[in-house]
């Protein structure tokens, strides 16, 4: 074997190892890309799925109230508020708050559970002045450079959009329709982050939000 051949050899030996190190490292990003988008959809069904029946209970039990049963409140560049309120045997007033939060030196979009209780908990209760308490964890979502860019542009994860006026929907996804109110809440796809963090100008499609009708 000649010096020259064995310095052809060795080149192409660090060749191949670049070119197998190099789809190494895609795979890794691949994989990771994966990992995350599967624990982001698979919270945000979760959390859907929990928002939809606790707000088929908003006005059950209540049969006037002078103030209003359900409450949104978009508090800016760092909360978005839903509340409600219901009467079974004993007053309830629960709500969903998002708020940005910081463990370990990471951030997360976080959708929290609170209530209301005790003497401002009440049929006739204002959901605006109640003081409210965290009593759980919905949903926690890292704050990557996708969803930072997503906040950035919605002031939130989660956008709450109460319809006041009766429409036609189905509680419970019965039949037939029913002119009642309902609340829209929309939230981006795991896809539709990466499509925004690419194109600021991106908007997520209809189909990123569902309708809760309320059936109270």
């Amino acid at each position: 074997m000649t010096l020259m051949s064995l310095l052809v050899s060795i080149n192409l030996s660090m060749l191949a190892m670049l070119a197998a190190l190099n789809m190494y490292s895609n795979h890794r990003l691949s994989a990771n890309e994966a990992t995350q988008g599967a624990e982001y959809t698979s919270q945000l069904m979760h959390t859907r799925l929990v928002i939809e029946k606790e707000l088929t209970n908003a006005g059950f039990g209540i049969a006037n109230s002078t103030t209003p049963n359900v409450w949104i409140n978009s508090v800016g560049d760092n909360s978005d508020q839903l509340r409600w309120k219901y009467h079974d045997g004993n007053t309830v007033c629960r709500g969903i708050h998002e708020n940005e939060v910081t463990i370990d030196h990471k951030t997360y979009r976080e959708l929290a559970f609170v209530q209301a209780t005790g003497v401002p908990c009440s049929t006739v209760g204002n959901l605006q002045t109640m003081v409210w308490v965290p009593v759980g964890i919905l949903g926690r979502w890292p704050l990557n450079d996708e969803l930072n860019a997503y906040v950035a542009a919605n002031d939130s994860l989660f956008q709450f959009d109460l319809n006041t006026v009766a429409g036609n929907c189905s509680p419970f996804g019965a039949t037939p329709t029913q002119q009642r109110q309902s609340v829209t809440v929309t939230a981006p796809s795991f896809p539709e982050l990466n499509l925004l963090a690419e194109d600021s100008t991106y908007t997520p499609p209809f189909n990123s939000a569902f309708t809760v009708c309320l059936p109270n």
